[in-house]
Protein backbone atom coordinates (compact mmCIF):
# COMPACT_ATOMS: atom_id res chain seq x y z
CA UNK A 1 0.00 0.00 0.00
CA UNK A 2 1.31 3.61 -1.09
CA UNK A 3 1.61 5.60 2.42
CA UNK A 4 0.69 9.23 0.36
CA UNK A 5 1.95 10.86 3.57
CA UNK A 6 5.46 10.09 3.22
CA UNK A 7 5.14 10.51 -0.63
CA UNK A 8 4.03 14.20 0.52
CA UNK A 9 6.65 14.52 2.91
CA UNK A 10 9.53 13.74 -0.25
CA UNK A 11 8.27 16.20 -2.50
CA UNK A 12 8.21 18.68 0.45
CA UNK A 13 11.72 17.52 0.63
CA UNK A 14 12.86 17.63 -2.28
CA UNK A 15 11.09 21.00 -3.21
CA UNK A 16 13.25 22.38 -0.10
CA UNK A 17 17.04 21.25 -1.51
CA UNK A 18 15.71 22.16 -4.95
CA UNK A 19 15.31 25.68 -3.47
CA UNK A 20 18.39 26.23 -1.55
CA UNK A 21 20.20 25.35 -4.53
CA UNK A 22 18.82 27.21 -6.40
CA UNK A 23 19.12 30.08 -4.36
CA UNK A 24 22.67 29.15 -3.42
CA UNK A 25 23.78 28.92 -7.18
CA UNK A 26 21.71 32.89 -7.63
CA UNK A 27 23.69 34.47 -4.38
CA UNK A 28 27.06 33.05 -5.65
CA UNK A 29 27.07 34.00 -9.32
CA UNK A 30 25.22 37.63 -8.31
CA UNK A 31 28.45 37.92 -5.65
CA UNK A 32 30.82 36.95 -8.49
CA UNK A 33 29.02 39.32 -10.77
CA UNK A 34 29.82 42.10 -8.42
CA UNK A 35 33.26 40.79 -7.48
CA UNK A 36 34.05 41.01 -11.33
CA UNK A 37 32.21 44.53 -11.73
CA UNK A 38 34.36 45.79 -9.02
CA UNK A 39 37.54 44.67 -10.73
CA UNK A 40 36.56 46.63 -13.40
CA UNK A 41 36.25 49.95 -11.45
CA UNK A 42 39.07 49.37 -10.06
CA UNK A 43 40.75 49.21 -13.42
CA UNK A 44 39.38 52.09 -14.93
CA UNK A 45 40.70 54.18 -11.90
CA UNK A 46 44.31 52.50 -11.94
CA UNK A 47 44.62 53.24 -16.13
CA UNK A 48 43.08 56.30 -16.42
CA UNK A 49 45.23 59.22 -17.73
CA UNK A 50 44.97 60.86 -14.93
CA UNK A 51 46.11 58.69 -12.55
CA UNK A 52 48.73 57.80 -14.46
CA UNK A 53 50.05 61.49 -14.76
CA UNK A 54 49.97 61.66 -10.90
CA UNK A 55 51.89 58.78 -10.28
CA UNK A 56 54.48 59.49 -13.00
CA UNK A 57 54.78 63.16 -11.43
CA UNK A 58 55.08 61.56 -7.89
CA UNK A 59 57.95 59.18 -9.30
CA UNK A 60 60.18 62.25 -9.79
CA UNK A 61 59.50 63.26 -6.45
CA UNK A 62 63.55 63.98 -4.76
CA UNK A 63 64.52 64.95 -1.27
CA UNK A 64 67.92 64.39 0.57
CA UNK A 65 66.75 63.81 4.02
CA UNK A 66 63.16 64.68 6.14
CA UNK A 67 63.64 68.19 6.09
CA UNK A 68 64.38 68.86 3.25
CA UNK A 69 61.10 66.47 2.31
CA UNK A 70 59.23 68.83 4.65
CA UNK A 71 60.87 72.01 2.62
CA UNK A 72 59.36 71.03 -0.24
CA UNK A 73 56.34 68.65 0.21
CA UNK A 74 55.06 69.18 3.27
CA UNK A 75 50.85 70.11 3.07
CA UNK A 76 51.86 74.12 4.50
CA UNK A 77 53.98 74.52 1.62
CA UNK A 78 52.88 72.10 -1.05
CA UNK A 79 49.30 71.36 -0.92
CA UNK A 80 48.85 70.29 -5.24
CA UNK A 81 51.62 67.86 -4.18
CA UNK A 82 49.95 66.39 -0.88
CA UNK A 83 46.63 65.72 -2.18
CA UNK A 84 48.18 63.59 -4.68
CA UNK A 85 49.73 61.47 -3.02
CA UNK A 86 46.64 61.17 -0.52
CA UNK A 87 44.66 60.61 -3.20
CA UNK A 88 47.03 57.42 -4.67
CA UNK A 89 47.30 56.47 -0.86
CA UNK A 90 43.47 55.92 -1.09
CA UNK A 91 43.48 53.97 -4.07
CA UNK A 92 45.59 51.38 -3.07
CA UNK A 93 44.55 51.09 0.79
CA UNK A 94 41.21 50.47 -0.99
CA UNK A 95 42.78 47.53 -2.88
CA UNK A 96 44.21 46.48 -0.05
CA UNK A 97 41.12 46.30 2.10
CA UNK A 98 38.75 44.71 -1.05
CA UNK A 99 41.49 42.12 -1.55
CA UNK A 100 42.01 41.42 2.04
CA UNK A 101 37.85 40.92 3.12
CA UNK A 102 37.33 38.74 -0.09
CA UNK A 103 35.32 41.35 -2.23
CA UNK A 104 36.92 41.51 -5.22
CA UNK A 105 38.15 38.27 -7.30
CA UNK A 106 41.51 38.46 -8.58
CA UNK A 107 41.47 35.34 -10.54
CA UNK A 108 38.81 37.81 -13.22
CA UNK A 109 41.32 39.14 -14.50
CA UNK A 110 43.01 37.49 -17.64
CA UNK A 111 45.00 40.51 -18.74
CA UNK A 112 46.25 44.01 -18.91
CA UNK A 113 47.80 47.09 -20.96
CA UNK A 114 49.43 50.30 -19.22
CA UNK A 115 49.95 53.08 -21.23
CA UNK A 116 49.93 56.75 -20.52
CA UNK A 117 51.31 59.98 -22.57
CA UNK A 118 54.55 59.70 -23.49
CA UNK A 119 55.59 63.01 -22.24
CA UNK A 120 55.04 61.45 -18.60
CA UNK A 121 56.76 58.54 -19.54
CA UNK A 122 60.35 57.90 -19.68
CA UNK A 123 60.64 58.35 -23.67
CA UNK A 124 61.21 61.19 -25.59
CA UNK A 125 58.16 62.27 -27.57
CA UNK A 126 55.12 64.86 -28.43
CA UNK A 127 51.50 64.22 -28.63
CA UNK A 128 51.81 60.16 -28.55
CA UNK A 129 51.27 57.96 -25.86
CA UNK A 130 53.64 54.77 -24.67
CA UNK A 131 52.92 51.75 -23.72
CA UNK A 132 54.64 50.57 -20.54
CA UNK A 133 53.49 47.20 -20.15
CA UNK A 134 51.41 44.60 -21.20
CA UNK A 135 50.68 41.41 -19.53
CA UNK A 136 48.52 38.22 -20.37
CA UNK A 137 47.55 35.52 -17.68
CA UNK A 138 49.85 32.57 -18.60
CA UNK A 139 48.88 30.01 -15.33
CA UNK A 140 47.51 26.96 -15.17
CA UNK A 141 45.78 28.49 -11.73
CA UNK A 142 42.82 30.56 -11.59
CA UNK A 143 41.32 31.57 -14.69
CA UNK A 144 44.45 29.44 -17.08
CA UNK A 145 46.54 30.02 -19.74
CA UNK A 146 45.39 32.94 -21.74
CA UNK A 147 48.42 33.55 -24.15
CA UNK A 148 48.19 32.49 -27.95
CA UNK A 149 44.64 33.13 -27.62
CA UNK A 150 44.22 36.96 -29.39
CA UNK A 151 43.96 38.47 -25.56
CA UNK A 152 47.58 40.12 -25.84
CA UNK A 153 46.03 41.79 -29.24
CA UNK A 154 42.96 42.66 -28.29
CA UNK A 155 44.74 44.66 -24.96
CA UNK A 156 46.50 46.54 -27.87
CA UNK A 157 44.34 47.20 -30.33
CA UNK A 158 41.91 48.89 -27.40
CA UNK A 159 44.60 50.78 -26.36
CA UNK A 160 45.16 52.25 -29.80
CA UNK A 161 41.46 52.91 -30.15
CA UNK A 162 41.64 55.54 -26.71
CA UNK A 163 44.60 57.28 -27.94
CA UNK A 164 42.73 57.78 -31.34
CA UNK A 165 39.80 58.89 -29.25
CA UNK A 166 42.14 61.24 -27.27
CA UNK A 167 43.62 62.41 -30.26
CA UNK A 168 47.24 61.20 -30.30
CA UNK A 169 49.44 61.16 -33.10
CA UNK A 170 50.33 57.32 -32.55
CA UNK A 171 51.10 54.68 -30.01
CA UNK A 172 54.92 54.01 -28.95
CA UNK A 173 55.90 50.78 -27.00
CA UNK A 174 59.35 49.22 -26.05
CA UNK A 175 60.45 45.60 -26.41
CA UNK A 176 63.22 43.33 -25.96
CA UNK A 177 65.19 41.59 -29.01
CA UNK A 178 65.86 38.38 -26.93
CA UNK A 179 62.59 35.63 -26.62
CA UNK A 180 61.87 37.42 -23.04
CA UNK A 181 58.79 39.69 -21.67
CA UNK A 182 57.91 42.49 -24.18
CA UNK A 183 59.56 40.99 -27.33
CA UNK A 184 60.07 43.25 -29.98
CA UNK A 185 58.88 40.96 -32.48
CA UNK A 186 55.56 40.53 -30.98
CA UNK A 187 55.34 44.24 -31.92
CA UNK A 188 56.27 44.16 -35.19
CA UNK A 189 53.85 41.32 -36.34
CA UNK A 190 51.24 44.03 -34.33
CA UNK A 191 52.10 46.33 -37.33
CA UNK A 192 54.94 48.19 -35.38
CA UNK A 193 58.20 49.62 -36.48
CA UNK A 194 61.58 49.76 -34.75
CA UNK A 195 62.46 53.48 -34.96
CA UNK A 196 64.96 53.30 -31.66
CA UNK A 197 67.81 51.06 -30.46
CA UNK A 198 69.50 50.73 -27.29
CA UNK A 199 71.49 47.45 -26.40
CA UNK A 200 69.18 44.86 -26.31
CA UNK A 201 65.57 46.85 -25.82
CA UNK A 202 63.56 48.53 -29.26
CA UNK A 203 62.04 51.15 -29.58
CA UNK A 204 58.64 50.61 -31.59
CA UNK A 205 55.97 52.91 -33.03
CA UNK A 206 52.30 52.96 -34.74
CA UNK A 207 51.57 56.23 -35.79
CA UNK A 208 48.09 57.57 -36.67
CA UNK A 209 48.49 60.70 -37.98
CA UNK A 210 51.86 61.90 -40.81
CA UNK A 211 51.95 64.89 -38.14
CA UNK A 212 53.12 62.21 -36.32
CA UNK A 213 56.82 62.40 -34.96
CA UNK A 214 58.92 59.09 -34.06
CA UNK A 215 60.04 58.60 -30.15
CA UNK A 216 62.97 57.77 -28.84
CA UNK A 217 64.76 56.64 -25.93
CA UNK A 218 65.62 59.54 -23.58
CA UNK A 219 69.52 59.70 -23.02
CA UNK A 220 70.43 58.74 -19.64
CA UNK A 221 73.72 60.85 -18.07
Amino acid sequence: MIDLSAIRDLVAIFGVIAGFSYYYLTVRNTIKARKTQQVSRLRESLYSEKLQSITMELMEMSWTDLEDFDKKYDSTVNKDNYVKRWLLFGIYQEIGYLLREGLIDIDVVCGMIQYLPIEYSMFEGENLHAVLCIWVHGHKEGIGDRRKKGMGKALLQAAEKDCREMGSLGLAAWGLSIPAWMRASWFRKQGYKVVDRSGIMRMLWKPFSEEAVPPKFMLMY
